[in-house]
């Protein structure tokens, strides 16, 4: 089957199967893991925002795109997983060699990742949303004091729906109608129209589409002038009157006329007289006895013995 005749609706049928495996696969690949990136508690997150220093002692240039992740299986200290949520922003951290230019490094920080005698800015983390948490420290930036923390700034984020069931298959089922639906199926058309992919032997083969119903066309009616119907009624009078005459010749043009009877010669007979005489016959007929014996069964032909 070709592609170019698959029709639209069967093309986004397509595009939605596609975005929908594509969302499958990217949900289960997560969390994904980026090359550099580092696990941070969230006392490491506040003393970055905070004061602009890393724990290696550098200096923090800024934190950009904060974001929050949905739960996923999260390793934690202690060698073991947990279903829980996360957050991933930017780190950029000035050269040593030229603190004028920085470097964005990945990072990523876990609510777990701390222990009871931390204080947080956020103060008690137990059972606390990773949401409330990042509202509770932009609060708490606005009060700091600014003579002792000069570069404390608050900051905005952003939340992975993309990474929930709810947003990725919508989402790609979505691109797949519009870009395998929509899209791909016009640029075919137009490839066709331009004639790739037309023309090719086999192309008319079990194609039925090009067979539609007609209706049947009307039957125009004989029109017999009255001339026709002259010749028409003078022929038959011709062959009235020549099957009146007689037979019909091979080629139907002149008739055959009988011929006279001719008499029979009369046969001379030289032969004698056609019965014999009633003493011959009698003579030359010998007389014959049929069951003379006790021991004939059926009537047998008798044969007297010859008298000398």
């Amino acid at each position: 089957m070709r592609i170019e005749r698959l029709k639209r609706w069967q093309w986004c049928i397509i595009g939605v199967i596609v975005g929908s495996a594509l969302a499958s696969i990217n949900l289960a690949m997560l969390p994904k893991d980026e090359p550099g990136n580092q696990v941070v508690g969230p006392m490491v997150f506040e003393e970055q925002l905070r004061d602009h220093v890393d724990p290696s002692r550098r200096h923090v240039y800024k934190i950009e795109n904060v974001k929050i992740h949905p739960p996923s299986a999260i390793p934690v200290p202690g060698e073991r997983e947990m279903q829980t949520s996360y957050i991933t922003y930017d780190l950029y951290l000035a050269l040593k060699t030229d603190p004028k230019h920085a470097e964005p490094l990945p990072r990523q920080m876990i609510l777990e990742q701390h222990t009871p005698r931390d204080k947080s800015m956020a103060g008690s983390l137990d059972g606390l949303s990773m949401r409330d948490y990042l509202d509770r420290v932009n609060a708490a930036m606005e009060k700091l004091d600014k003579a002792k923390h000069p570069k404390a700034t608050t900051f905005t984020y952003k939340f992975a729906w993309i990474e929930t069931p709810k947003g990725a298959y919508p989402v790609y089922g979505l691109g797949g109608l519009v870009v395998i639906g929509l899209i791909w199926p016009t640029i075919i058309q137009l490839l066709v129209s331009a004639g790739f992919g037309s023309g090719t032997a086999g192309d008319d083969e079990f194609n039925l589409a090009k067979y539609k119903s007609r209706p049947e066309p009307t039957k125009a009616k004989a029109i017999v002038s009255d001339q026709d119907r002259d010749q028409l009624a003078q022929l038959e009078a011709e062959l009235e009157a020549k099957l009146k005459e007689g037979a019909l010749s091979e080629t139907g043009d002149v008739p055959v006329r009988t011929a006279k009877p001719v008499a029979a010669p009369v046969t001379v007979l030289s032969a004698g007289p056609l019965e014999a005489p009633k003493e011959e016959a009698k003579a030359r007929t010998q007389p014959k006895g049929y069951g003379a014996d006790q021991g004939d069964y059926y009537p047998t032909e008798v044969h007297g013995k010859k008298k000398a």
